[in-house]
């Protein structure tokens, strides 16, 4: 299956996914710009798990908005939390799906139970799904595989790229775990598999601002889009809209760099 929305290998500024919980969170998010909306249950923990009848509303309500072509992703929980539990059918809507791999980090068949759980799911839906791969930058918070081995894993699997993100959410934020300078090298490796690279992790506007002139293809968001940026507050249109103009701004000053050069 060709991918959603591949790497950004022409130089195109990143996209912005924002992490919703409700239909009408779903709703502010498109009207603040979002390119990408992500379902997921933030009191659930960082990949926290919807429930079916939520995730259904929203894929409605990103159906009958204007924006009906918008790809819609969703958060399925952590790989051990699907061992006694039977996946639920995801809607048709759901463009890319992600299962964190937390607490198999002493695994040494971390590869072939996280495969049975896609698979699983994908028997329920009866298709074939995208998936990422989600790489734990507090991998010792989480007790899941290194970053190297799941980005190995994402690309010998057939995942459609990494998400780079935090498990615990009070541990720091993204530039606290990684440089920008292992930010690229991940990019370069995804990239060269023809996957994509994402970056979350209670990201603030400076932290777009500064990702936007790195070569990561999305940009994932729930805490900046919300009220006094707390991620169990709601997602509002005025700070999805912040969070897509820093975006832009520092997409426009690495060009702007770019541009004044020496050749």
């Amino acid at each position: 299956m060709p991918y959603p929305f591949p790497p950004s290998l022409s130089g195109e500024p990143p996209r912005l996914l924002v992490s919703v919980r409700s239909a009408l969170e779903a709703a502010s998010a498109i009207e603040g710009g979002a390119e990408i909306l992500d379902v997921k249950d933030p009191d659930r923990g960082s990949l926290g798990c919807p429930a079916p009848d939520t995730l259904f509303s929203i894929c409605q309500a990103a159906g009958a908005s204007p924006r009906r072509d918008l790809p819609v992703t969703v958060a399925l929980g952590e790989c051990l939390e699907w061992t006694e539990q039977t996946p639920f059918p995801l809607p048709g809507q759901i463009t890319m799906a992600k299962i964190g791999l937390s607490g198999l980090g002493e695994s040494a068949g971390w590869r072939d139970q996280w495969l049975r759980v896609r698979q699983r799911f994908e028997d329920e839906r009866g298709t074939g799904i995208h998936w990422v791969a989600v790489a734990y930058l507090d991998q010792d918070d989480a007790g899941s595989p290194s970053i190297d081995d799941i980005a190995g894993a994402a690309i010998d699997t057939g995942c459609a790229g990494l998400l780079l993100d935090t498990f615990n959410k009070s541990s720091g934020r993204l530039f606290d775990h990684v440089s920008p300078e292992r930010l690229a090298g991940l990019a370069g490796r995804m990239h060269s598999g023809g996957r994509f690279l994402a970056a979350a992790g209670r990201l603030n506007l400076e932290d777009i601002t500064r990702l936007s002139t790195l070569p990561v293809d999305v940009v994932a968001v729930r805490s900046a889009a919300c009220e006094k940026a707390d991620r169990r507050s709601p997602v509002t249109s005025r700070h999805v809209a912040e969070c897509l103009t820093s975006l832009r701004a520092g997409g426009r000053q690495a060009a702007s760099a770019h541009e004044k050069s020496p050749a």
